[in-house]
């Protein structure tokens, strides 16, 4: 007999090779799933309903832009957009990844004659860009991160063995018809500012980026998801669509996180990063 999708738990009948927990233009190469627990429909389905509008949205492009991320379908780097102050034009920021300065254009060709009057000697302008974008709100987000838990869930119990799989399935059901189908609408998730988008790491040796990483943590019969994506950490309590277990179980935590703690790269005489406290989404 043939494996069953988690989501749509319709059989599998051409298995695919390997699913991404989190898509390979967010910056993923190693968390990827190789039991065969997704269907190719629904895989791609969620690369094009759920992933795709997730990373669209200003908060993911304008981090993958200043981390050059590039996209999987293309292997460019996501272009950013800013605005020359003072004279309203609208500006298009191209960072390539083996290009040391980022290539600076208007955004709208009517504005090419001003754009390049600035560039002359003597001429003056400010050049302003969007940084601190939030998530968007509501279903994008939620479902996004639901789909990853799920996944993400069962990567861990790939490790341990096949048999857990089959046993999780009953409790991840809501959870994955809510990725899947939108249904439980409103599944309450916590976010916070963890640390600035542009916060370097180090183990000692170097200096990296951390797009983006994952926990579980919980108590009893509780698991709460932990995701942090460009400095934003969100959380979730996979059996409830309420945030009242795990907003308890955050507070208990002292504004601590279950994620593995890395070292932040502190430049010069920078201020300590303060996590700012959790809000809850629906």
């Amino acid at each position: 007999m043939n494996p069953t999708c988690i989501y749509c738990e319709n059989e599998i009948s051409t298995p695919l090779d390997k699913v991404h927990i989190l898509p390979e233009s967010a910056g993923n190469l190693t968390h990827i799933l190789g039991h065969p627990v997704v269907c190719r429909k629904c895989n791609n389905y969620f690369g094009t309903k759920v992933e795709k509008p997730f990373l669209e949205s200003q908060f993911v492009t304008i981090n993958r832009s200043q981390m050059r991320i590039p996209s999987k379908s293309s292997g460019l780097v996501p272009s950013a957009t800013g605005l020359l102050f003072a004279h309203g034009v609208h500006l298009e920021v191209q960072l390539d990844m083996n290009e040391e300065f980022p290539r600076i254009a208007p955004l709208h060709e009517k504005d090419l004659v001003k754009f390049i009057s600035v560039l002359r000697p003597g001429s003056e302008g400010t050049m302003r860009f969007p940084a601190g974008v939030p998530p968007p709100k509501g279903l994008v987000t939620s479902r996004f991160v639901a789909k990853i838990a799920v996944e993400a869930l069962l990567l861990r119990l790939e490790e341990l063995g096949h048999q857990f799989i089959t046993e999780a399935r009953k409790s991840l059901r809501p959870l994955a018809r809510h990725a899947r189908y939108g249904e439980h609408k409103n599944w309450e998730i916590l976010v916070r500012q963890a640390y600035p988008a542009d916060t370097a790491f180090s183990d000692g040796s170097s200096v990296y980026d951390l797009p983006h990483e994952f926990a579980f943590d919980g108590a009893e019969d509780m698991i709460f998801f932990f995701l942090r994506m460009f400095g934003v950490e969100f959380a979730l309590d996979m059996g409830c669509d309420e945030v009242k277990r795990v907003m308890h179980h955050v507070a208990a935590l002292e504004m601590e996180s279950p994620m593995k703690v890395d070292t932040i790269f502190q430049m010069g005489s920078a201020p300590a990063v303060v996590p700012s406290e959790w809000t809850k989404w629906t």
